[in-house]
């Protein structure tokens, strides 16, 4: 009988309240409501991923292992899930719906959880010795005797060079989709908030993070002593993501509102209330230091390829963040510099066709009227 003593320390607290977080974000992401968005799918369930191979972890890891060694190495095969599953992830929010042939990357997952089965179905005091001869190798065994081959392939010998290269391959796929979407758009890959990229795109840069430390940690501790160091990378990115979940929720906000027909327009639009408010900071700042208005022939593309924001995102932020268009955007500043041209009286010298022009528009009529319309009179009472 083995007697192993379980204990609890920082990196078990850190372990097993992530592998907590990670089953409520899995609830959260996959509910009905949220999964009719495609990409909380693949989320939902690379959060339960990350929480049930933090679970196999932790109980290694604490000792209780020792009480459960039914469960031993019960996730081995979830890796093969993870990569897959982040890729989809990333596909789905940057080109659209995932097609059901994608279906085919998780051939590896189902083979590998299928072989996984001729170590599950061995006794429990099998497991128990190869659990204890992992992580206990001091505790003096039994020999107990497999019911019959658990690796024939081999495939456990080189499990760990597997998996790595696995993980190293769907991540160098999923950052060239995050960068072509980057580069599509004319923005920075570089930029610290724009739309889901930059959230994709620093999820990625993680994942990268915990390949380098399952390297480190493999040549460092061998084949599982050091697994609780990946494990709490794990437990990171799934507070990161409630991080992020958080502050894209509108309980927050401090009102509810109903939809308007404007919001349902832009459903399925990827900007989140952070990317909507930061353009809106860059559109009106532009607006005030470059006064691209007087430009009379100023439109959403010329201010596209000069912002480095895409055109429909132009649109989004005006007519949901300021219930305007374009134009009306445009027009508030052009009126607002008029008035205050004609309110100088060192600028009485110039006519209102002149004022008109001066702030981009060629035709004083369309001035008079978008004057009268915001300021409730023309340009020559406004004066006087």
């Amino acid at each position: 009988m083995v007697n192993i003593e379980p204990h609890i320390d920082f990196f078990a607290f850190l372990i097993i309240l992530g592998v907590i977080q990670g089953i409520i974000l899995s609830y959260f992401f996959l509910n009905t409501r949220n999964r009719a968005f495609q990409p909380n799918i693949f989320v939902g369930l690379l959060m339960l991923s990350f929480s049930l191979i933090s679970f196999d972890i932790f109980l290694c890891y604490t000792g209780y292992m020792a009480d459960f060694a039914f469960l031993d190495n019960f996730s081995e095969s979830l890796p093969f899930a993870v990569c897959p599953l982040f890729y989809l992830y990333a596909y789905s929010h940057v080109r659209g719906k995932v097609r059901a042939g994608q279906i085919l990357h998780f051939i590896p997952f189902f083979f590998y959880a299928v072989y996984n089965l001729l170590y599950m179905s061995q006794p429990t005091s099998f497991k128990l010795n190869e659990y204890t001869h992992a992580y206990f190798p001091e505790v003096p065994l039994e020999q107990v005797n497999p019911r019959f081959n658990t690796d024939p392939l081999h495939i456990r010998n080189y499990l760990t060079e597997i998996t790595v290269l696995y993980l190293l391959i769907y991540l160098i796929k999923t950052m060239i989709i995050i960068i072509n979407a980057f580069l599509k758009d004319k923005a920075s890959v570089f930029l610290r908030h724009y739309k889901n990229l930059s959230w994709l795109r620093n999820f990625t840069m993680s994942l990268f993070i915990v390949l380098l430390v399952l390297v480190v940690v493999k040549l460092k501790f061998g084949p599982d002593t050091g697994d609780y160091l990946i494990t709490s990378c794990f437990s990171l990115i799934i507070y990161a993501t409630s991080i992020n979940v958080i502050q894209s929720s509108m309980f927050f906000k401090g009102h509810v509102s109903t939809p308007s027909p404007m919001s349902k327009k832009y459903a399925k639009s990827s900007l989140s209330e952070e990317d909507k408010s930061e353009i809106l900071e860059k559109l009106k700042a532009s607006m005030l230091k470059e006064k691209y208005y007087r430009n009379n022939l100023i439109s959403e593309s010329q201010l596209s390829r000069k912002l480095l924001i895409p055109t429909h995102h132009i649109s989004q932020v005006i007519n949901e963040k300021l219930n305007q268009s374009f134009f009306e955007f445009i027009a508030l500043y052009r009126i607002k510099e008029a008035e205050q041209i004609l309110s100088d009286p060192g600028k009485n010298h110039l006519t209102i066709d002149e004022v008109a022009e001066e702030v981009g528009y060629i035709s004083k009529s369309a001035f008079n009227k978008t004057f009268k319309k915001i300021t409730g009179k023309t340009p020559s009472e406004y004066r006087s």
